[in-house]
């Protein structure tokens, strides 16, 4: 068998190979954007069923993102539909992900990135994982393999779930904080981020700006995660690709209450303390030129969420209006 022959065989194995790993991966995507994802993710696949072209603003960052930032209470009260891709623990290069998830329906004019996740541990090979598995979907849903059915091998395809905070995690509660001695104490030294961390930032600013998206910077009230040193380190990303950065931190410029604004002894704000940063983003996008949505035409879902919403909240005793 010469050598041409051998080649040959062996390209045919790979082509087979690749041919059938590839099947699998579609077989096993989720066919739906609901009951089949992670179980931190679902709120944010909800995107998937909102109409094209019709959010304005994507919040993207780790739980002090999802919890800080109300999106149905941003539309009822300025009309600015926005949708948050926040989740628990999400690292910068997963922030990126969503990122392209939103833009296969959605060309929002503004990215608001919570901060706190270029401080989260993340390696190169975490990265490189990351991408295969967006590459072929068998990686990261080959559990699904054992519970496949019918409409798997039909590729019928439900992408219905609306998510009515669109994408907001609701906290309630009261736990203030037991010690504030060392919140935001002025330093001269910013905080080291990791390589990996830099590298995803720049391709997450980079990918808004080549999307003609504007990236807006904030943190998040937190006494337990924020600190001035990681203050300085988002400032110099700022002031290096001459972007906005809000810090909720600084001088508590939305008047945060630590006595009754976080649920869990300062680490999130709650219910109350969201509704202060969402005020205060309201208003800035406003005046940035975002326009109020309610009542126009193809938005219904909006004001339906919004009053599916406000019935959740009375069921536990919460006026949205107050």
């Amino acid at each position: 068998m010469n050598k041409r022959i051998i080649a040959i065989k062996i390209s045919m194995f790979f082509v087979i190979l690749i041919s059938i790993f590839t099947y699998l991966s579609v077989l096993v995507y989720p066919k739906d954007n609901y009951n089949e994802y992670e179980w931190n993710t679902i709120s944010q696949k909800g995107i998937i069923s909102e109409a094209d072209n019709t959010i304005d603003l994507i919040i993207l960052g780790n739980s002090e993102a999802d919890t800080s930032f109300n999106n149905i209470e941003l539309y009822n009260e300025y009309g600015i539909t926005s949708y948050g891709l926040g989740s628990p623990a999400q690292k910068v290069y997963e922030s990126i992900d969503y990122l392209n998830l939103a833009l296969k329906n959605q060309q929002p004019k503004y990215v608001l990135i919570e901060c706190n996740f270029l401080f989260s541990k993340a390696t190169d090979i975490e990265i490189t994982n990351n991408n295969f598995k967006n590459v072929f979907p068998l990686l990261r849903y080959h559990h699904r393999l054992f519970s496949l059915t019918k409409k798997d091998f039909l590729f019928q395809y439900d992408y219905s779930y609306n998510n009515v905070m669109k994408g907001y995690r609701f906290l309630y509660g009261s736990n203030p904080p037991v010690d504030m001695s060392g919140y935001m104490l002025h330093s001269s030294i910013s905080e080291h981020v990791l390589k990996a961390n830099d590298k995803s930032f720049k391709k997450l600013i980079s990918k808004c700006k080549q999307n003609d998206i504007i990236p807006i910077l904030f943190s998040a009230p937190s006494v337990k995660s924020w600190s001035y040193s990681r203050h300085n380190a988002v400032a110099n990303y700022a002031k290096e690709f001459d972007i906005e950065y809000h810090d909720l931190n600084l001088d508590n410029p939305i008047n945060i209450d630590w006595s009754t604004d976080t649920s869990d002894y300062g680490e999130h704000v709650n219910y109350l303390g969201a509704k202060k940063v969402t005020k205060y983003f309201g208003e800035y996008f406003l005046n940035k030129g975002l326009v109020s949505h309610k009542s126009e035409e193809g938005y219904e879902k909006w004001d339906e969420s919004f009053e599916i919403y406000k019935e959740q909240m009375c069921e536990i005793g919460i006026n949205v209006y107050e």
